[in-house]
């Protein structure tokens, strides 16, 4: 799962590195370190708030349609991820 993608890369840096790097430009760095850190599996409240402003001053500029509401299927909360393991 995706999930579990996440997980492995927050405890394996290096490899998720070098696997990225396969595929990068010499950004895989910079491309890995977005998603390998805590709020891509448990997004915190003000995260949440700030989706909700986005979505809203989207809609407001006119380049894309109101949401009424913003679905986010959480993953771990951040006292469960494995220790040590978040850059």
């Amino acid at each position: 799962t995706c999930q579990r993608s996440l997980l492995w890369a927050l405890a394996h840096a290096d490899e998720a590195y070098a696997w990225a790097s396969r595929f990068g430009r010499g950004r895989a760095r910079e491309h890995v370190a977005m998603f390998r850190r805590e709020d891509t599996l448990s997004l915190p409240d003000d995260v949440r708030q700030a989706l909700d402003l986005l979505c809203e001053r989207v809609a407001a500029a006119g380049f894309g349609p109101r949401v009424a509401e913003v679905s986010i299927v959480d993953g771990l909360a951040a006292d469960a991820l494995p220790t040590g393991t978040v850059a």
